[in-house]
């Protein structure tokens, strides 16, 4: 029997678009935080007959070909987010550095305009005694945005945004597979931010080599909007959305103890961002890790500091663009994750 709690949510890679598989990978997931829906694209013919009372025929409105939509929210955790975090990049590296331990480099390169493609299934309970699970399985599901977080006092967040080629509610509902030994999630206390400075981009087995530590960073949030065309309606189906032209912003909220991030505006300076969350989860080579590696932002607005009567702050909004060479965007997890 199923608790009111049990709501599970699974993802598998498919081989061909809109071709569903059995999910395979199981996530602890925020279920307040998440959400899915379908939308069937009704439409409704105009002829009418004399009678109708000026109202629409049933027998004209038909479902043809639908749409679905929705997000996956959670903790970012130690293990097991490789395949998920793949979604919206399509790029990613699983290289072994020593013994167990392995590095998943994602980046803002692109390989291919299609992202690879998911089977998505969300387990609903119902509210009845036996606490029955429905299954809502969602096929050709890209990851059109996706989104990290942190604020002091928390633990890191991530979210993924979804569109979807088509729903059933026929499929079987999946057993759950989670990862072997979850431990906490990452969270504030772990986090090391740097920003200006000398920057070595990380490697597929190496992390990045990190610019001028700052000590001021109370809050961050790193957005990546794969702007994905997901109105490709051709006769009969929907075609795969296509990734557009990328944005990627970050948004920093600090304390306000010098104008270096001021002057950085008004110069227009380029400025390499690095995010590194370092747990307490042992490897055979270093510790479980996070790293957001961003080397050339650009400062596009602030709140420009106001008296206060507490601690100043100031926010700042990062648009993050393409370095000369290299990626805009490097996501690195060090991990006991043999796999994606």
């Amino acid at each position: 029997m199923a608790g009111p709690l049990d709501a599970q949510v699974m993802i598998a890679a498919e081989s061909v678009y809109g071709t569903a598989v059995t999910p395979t990978r199981s996530y602890e997931w925020d279920i307040d935080g998440s959400e899915h829906s379908f939308d069937p694209r009704v439409i409704i013919g105009s002829g009418m007959q004399v009678g109708d009372g000026g109202f629409e025929r049933a027998d004209r409105s038909v479902a043809v070909i639908g749409q679905g939509s929705g997000k996956i929210a959670l903790d970012h955790q130690t293990k097991g987010m490789g395949l998920l975090t793949n979604g919206p990049y399509n790029t990613a590296t699983s290289t072994l550095v020593s013994g167990s331990t392995f590095q998943q480099v994602f980046t803002g390169s692109l390989t291919t305009s299609l992202l690879q493609s998911f089977t998505t299934q969300y387990g609903i309970v119902r509210s009845d005694a036996g606490g029955t699970v429905d299954a809502y399985t969602y096929l050709g599901t890209t990851f059109t945005k996706h989104s990290i977080k942190c604020q002091a006092g928390e633990v890191i967040k991530t979210e993924f945004e979804w569109d979807a080629k088509a729903q059933t509610i026929a499929t079987a509902l999946a057993a759950p597979a989670y990862p072997a030994g979850l431990l906490d999630p990452l969270h504030f206390g772990q986090i090391v931010a740097t920003i200006g400075g000398s920057l070595t981009v990380p490697t597929t087995t190496a992390l990045a080599v990190t610019g001028t530590v700052v000590s001021d960073v109370k809050s961050f949030e790193y957005s990546l909007d794969n702007q994905a065309d997901t109105d490709r309606w051709v006769f009969g189906s929907r075609n795969q959305p296509r990734v557009a032209k990328r944005q990627a912003t970050l948004k920093l909220s600090t304390e306000y103890n010098a104008t270096t991030y001021d002057a950085a505006q008004i110069a227009h300076t380029t400025l390499p961002v690095t995010i590194t969350a370092t747990s307490t989860q042992a490897l055979s080579t270093g510790f479980a890790t996070l790293q957001l590696v961003f080397p050339a932002c650009k400062i596009t607005s602030s709140n420009r500091p106001q008296p206060q009567s507490g601690t100043p702050t100031v926010d700042y909004d990062f648009a993050i663009r393409k370095p000369a060479t290299g990626s805009a965007i490097y996501i690195v997890h060090r991990t006991a994750d043999a796999v994606l």
